[in-house]
């Protein structure tokens, strides 16, 4: 399986990295969904969350350092407001923990 939009990527390197993180996500996400698990399906799903785990970290060590990303408006603002929602949360526990004592 290609996706055609990582087919042009800066480096022959990268787009190989890539393909094998596509890869790797799609296996998991597939074994991850099953609704009925054999002893040989929950081994290959370890075994695919420990491959993908290490496709993770080696496209953040080789890739990610060589495109500048930003964070798109939308995506802030969501940030923001679980940011906002988790203080408040927080605070409310406190509040509670501390009438409790």
């Amino acid at each position: 399986m290609r996706y055609s939009c990582f087919r042009k990527s800066p480096s022959c390197n990268h787009d190989k990295i890539i393909q094998e993180l596509l890869f790797e996500l799609s296996t998991w996400h597939a074994l991850a969904k099953l609704r009925l698990h054999t002893e040989s399906t929950l081994v290959d799903l370890e075994n695919s969350t420990i491959r993908l785990g290490h496709s993770m970290r080696n496209f953040e060590k080789n890739v990610c350092s060589h495109y500048e990303t930003k964070e798109l408006p939308s995506e802030l603002a969501a940030r923001t407001r679980r940011q906002s929602k988790k203080k408040a949360n927080d605070r409310k526990a406190a509040a509670t923990a501390t009438r409790g004592s």
